[in-house]
C-alpha cells in the first residue's frame, strides 16, 4: 500500500460522521467563548474572549466578572479554572492578556462570591503575548 492510499485513508477515518451524537445549544449570546469551568453546584463559568466572565446556572446567564484585557487576534480572556480545593478555597484563575507596560500574558486570581468574581490579584505576570 502506498504512503499517499494510506494518509488519505486515515484522513478520511476522521472526516466519517459520529453515530449517535448530536449538537445542542446550551447557552445563546455570548462572544466569542473560550474556556469553561464547571461548578460543583451545577453552574458553569464562561470566558468570552473580550474579558467577560458570565455565570451560567439553572438555565439563567448573568455578568460573574469583567476584567480589562487586550483583545484583538490570539488574545484576550483565553482561560479559566478553579482552585484544585474549590470551594473550600474559594478561588477562580483566569489567563488574559493585558496592553499596559508592553503586550504580556497573565495570570490573576478572583475571589468567588456567589454570583460574582471579585479581581483580588496577579499570580503570575509577564508571560510573552503575541497579537498574530
Amino acid at each position: 500500500m502506498s504512503r499517499r492510499r494510506l494518509l488519505l485513508g486515515l484522513l478520511g477515518m476522521g472526516l466519517s460522521r459520529a453515530q449517535g451524537l448530536r449538537a445542542e445549544e446550551v447557552v445563546g449570546g455570548l462572544e466569542v467563548p473560550w474556556a469553561l469551568a464547571f461548578l460543583p453546584d451545577g453552574g458553569m463559568l464562561i470566558a468570552e474572549r473580550p474579558g467577560r466572565i458570565r455565570l451560567f446556572r439553572e438555565g439563567r446567564l448573568s455578568t460573574y466578572a469583567e476584567l480589562s484585557v487586550y483583545h484583538r487576534g490570539e488574545s484576550g480572556l483565553l482561560g479559566l479554572a478553579l482552585h484544585p480545593r474549590f470551594p473550600r478555597e474559594p478561588y477562580v484563575y483566569a489567563y488574559r492578556t493585558v496592553e499596559e507596560g508592553g503586550l504580556r500574558n497573565q495570570v490573576v486570581r478572583l475571589r468567588h462570591q456567589g454570583e460574582r468574581g471579585v479581581l483580588e490579584r496577579v499570580v503570575l505576570d509577564g508571560i510573552p503575548a503575541r497579537a498574530h
